[in-house]
């Protein structure tokens, strides 16, 4: 089925213009968003991707509408979902809130917000005991945890497309970028998890990585069940240790949690951790649909 296309209360057909030519999300970037998975017709840790929509939208001096009235936009578009498509297919749903149409040049003022929600077919998620992993490089490129957009999730994604298209062109499925200072941050879609030395670390959100719903969940699980898996202090993960660890793996809201096979040419084997960590995520996020 097509992409399901939602805006400011009107669906619109998948060709069909639908935002404005001085929309300032078109014009500057200026805008937040959360991308979902949909599993059995109901969105994934709503409740969580709202609050960071909300956190993005306070970083960026952005005005989004009321949780409420998200979620009623949310609504309306799997209503059509689940009238068209099986009971079973997985769904990928972006909500993007732009900063709405204004004049040229940079926010001077408030203006009424632009609430756009697609919802289409994902990919399957990765299948418990098999060895399917990914392939990734080290970024050419850094991250400034003293950026003015740190930890927001903000329409200015074109540095991530670069870097996706970097990927794409080396042959490997994702980059994992370093800080400024030479420390581990996070991939140009993910956050990095590492086994080491009988512990699943994942960097702090102080190097400027982006506070990934999936990685805060299993930050909270794995505590929960007793688990080795923490935040790293700082300094604890420098660049180098990609050479070294033996196992690394990447998160994201649509891939959950997915090991790295090969990193800059190291072939890996997901790590026993990880793998315990996936067991329990699949196993928690089936249990409740919006923890």
């Amino acid at each position: 089925m097509n992409t399901i296309i939602w805006v400011d209360g009107k669906f619109y057909e998948h060709d069909a213009p639908a935002i404005a030519a001085l929309d300032r999300g078109l014009l500057l970037g200026y805008g937040v968003f959360e991308t979902l998975v949909v599993e059995n017709g109901a969105p994934f840790a709503l409740t969580r991707h709202l609050r960071r929509l909300e956190n993005s939208a306070q970083i960026l001096g952005l005005e989004v509408p009321k949780p409420e009235e998200l979620r009623e936009a949310i609504g309306d578009v799997l209503n059509r979902w689940n009238s068209e498509a099986s009971s079973n297919a997985r769904g990928r749903l972006r909500l993007t809130v732009t900063g709405g149409r204004g004049p040229l040049g940079l926010p001077s003022e408030p203006t009424q917000p632009s609430v756009i929600v697609t919802l289409g077919i994902a990919g399957p998620a990765r299948q418990l005991g098999s060895r399917e992993g990914i392939s990734a490089a080290v970024s050419p490129w850094t991250v400034n945890p003293n950026a003015p957009l740190t930890g927001a999730k903000t329409l200015s994604y074109a540095s991530n497309a670069v870097e996706q298209a970097h990927a794409r062109s080396r042959g490997v499925d994702e980059l994992i970028s370093a800080t400024v200072d030479g420390q581990v941050c996070e991939g140009a879609i993910s956050n990095v998890f590492i086994e080491t030395e009988g512990e699943l670390l994942t960097p702090p959100l102080s190097a400027g990585c982006l506070p990934g719903i999936t990685r805060e969940l299993i930050l909270e699980w794995a505590a929960h069940e007793g688990l080795p898996v923490r935040v790293a202090t700082a300094g604890e993960l420098p660049i180098e240790i990609l050479d070294l660890a033996p196992h690394i793996a990447v998160t994201g809201s649509v891939r959950g949690i997915m090991p790295i096979t090969n990193m800059s040419g190291r072939e890996l084997e997901p790590g026993p951790i990880t793998e315990a960590v996936s067991e329990l995520f699949t196993r928690s996020a089936a249990r409740v649909v919006d923890p």
